[in-house]
């Protein structure tokens, strides 16, 4: 019997970006060049994949690591797609804009409209791993009060 698994490459698919999001460390090098190298397999299944509840957690996990990276590093957040070191056809940004819609009239796009998205759509708190990037961000920007 053969059977028709229209999902089950959605499925591999997603499990990939899944898995991509959890073990993304913009750490790794100096000018977030991991950012803009996305492997292929990711990035030629990241913006065909449905926009789901795991393909949201999953794109804003990776943002969210990234502004978590900037603040430490910079005490800010910078526009992902005017700084040379963030490709403008990163996937990533594409999905981003996928899940937020168009952001006309948008100066800047910086990863801490990912972090605003997460406050105004609290299920995504039940992530522990977007819960704990959450957390590192808030007492960052708590500290960076501090200071200032």
């Amino acid at each position: 019997m053969i059977t028709n698994c229209s999902n089950c490459k959605n499925d591999y698919d997603i499990n990939a970006l899944k898995n991509y999001a959890i073990n993304f460390n913009p750490y790794e090098d100096v000018n977030c060049d991991s950012f803009n190298k996305t492997p292929d397999s990711i990035s030629s299944v990241i913006n065909e994949l449905p926009i789901t509840d795991d393909y949201i957690e999953s794109v804003m996990l990776v943002i969210l690591k990234l502004y978590k990276y900037q603040m430490e590093n910079y005490h800010q957040g910078y526009d992902i797609r005017r700084r040379k070191i963030f490709k403008k056809e990163n996937p990533f940004i594409i999905a981003y804009f996928r899940i937020l819609g168009e952001r006309k009239g948008t100066d800047l796009l910086t990863p801490r409209i990912a972090y605003e998205y997460v406050i105004s759509n609290k299920q995504l708190l039940k992530n522990s791993y977007i819960l704990d990037e959450y957390i590192a961000i808030k007492n960052i920007e708590k500290e960076i009060e501090q200071i200032h």
